[in-house]
């Protein structure tokens, strides 16, 4: 820490999340997973401190989501909103393109991620205000 105090953390399970070498995984789409994984594995040690690197135990590559998941994660997050903009009076019913769009658009290739959330609120919510003829404006700020 900071103030020099140690803690003892052995009795808890600690969990990093990366995007480390995943633009540069779309360019090995078509390779293996082992080869994929070894890539992850090298490109992490390079970018990382090398104390940190090596406490790091269980080191674990997950595998891209399918685009069945992807549609999934997307109806969730359309659900929520939906869900949002019923407590706020709105009603609104989806056209069946609208996941698909969602995941479409919502794909971020530099860090091979799905930003559903960003998509669903600046394309989506906007454009369905836009047209309706009774919109009023509500925030979730």
């Amino acid at each position: 820490m900071v103030n020099g105090e140690t803690l003892d953390l052995s009795g808890f399970y600690v969990v990093f999340t990366s995007n480390i070498a995943a633009a540069e995984m779309l360019e090995l789409q078509h390779s293996t997973f082992a080869t994929m994984e070894r890539h992850v594995l090298a490109r992490a040690q390079q970018v990382m401190r090398p104390e940190l690197y090596a406490r790091i135990n269980e080191k674990l590559v997950f595998q891209r989501l399918s685009y069945d998941v992807q549609l999934e994660i997307a109806r969730l997050m359309l659900d929520a909103e939906l869900e949002f903009l019923r407590a706020a009076g709105h009603t609104i019913s989806l056209h069946e393109s609208v996941q698909p769009f969602l995941v479409r658009h919502g794909y971020a290739r530099d860090c091979a991620t799905l930003r559903c959330r960003d998509c669903d609120e600046k394309r989506s919510l906007s454009a369905w205000a836009t047209f309706s003829s009774h919109a009023t404006p509500c925030s979730r700020r």
